[in-house]
């Protein structure tokens, strides 16, 4: 990431990220699309200071229209607040593919594959692949 920020340029670098939250949920953001691999916020809390609630998205959210991950502009939308799952097929099945190979690979950086710990199943993974 250095090579890229000094010089504007660099061989081999990323252009996607890959976020994974605390209860296993998987994100992917390139360019300036964000995909969020569940529905929810993926176990997030945060705290309603004025009333001093604290909420856990994971339990009380919903998406409304039902839909099992979520699609966001990030040049229009850095609020994520319309998700354009249903319009974008072709941009979901991208990052969806582009985030499973990653997680296969063992690595989003060149070189071999390595091996992921893992003890002949994956919940996570598997709930990625059937969405």
């Amino acid at each position: 990431m250095l090579p890229l920020l000094l010089a504007g340029d660099a061989k081999n670098y990323r252009d996607f990220a890959i976020h994974h939250s605390m209860q296993g949920k998987w994100a992917i953001r390139r360019g300036k699309w964000k995909l969020l691999l569940h529905a929810g916020s993926g176990g997030n809390v945060t705290e309603n200071f004025t009333r001093g609630i604290r909420f856990n998205y994971q339990a009380t959210e919903e998406l409304q229209n039902g839909d099992t991950a979520q699609l966001y502009d990030m040049d229009v939308d850095p609020f994520e607040t319309t998700n354009r799952f249903t319009e974008f097929p072709e941009i979901v099945r991208e990052l969806k593919t582009l985030c499973i190979t990653q997680i296969e690979n063992g690595r989003s950086t060149p070189g071999s594959v390595q091996q992921n710990e893992l003890d002949g199943s994956w919940k996570q993974l598997e709930e990625l692949a059937a969405l």
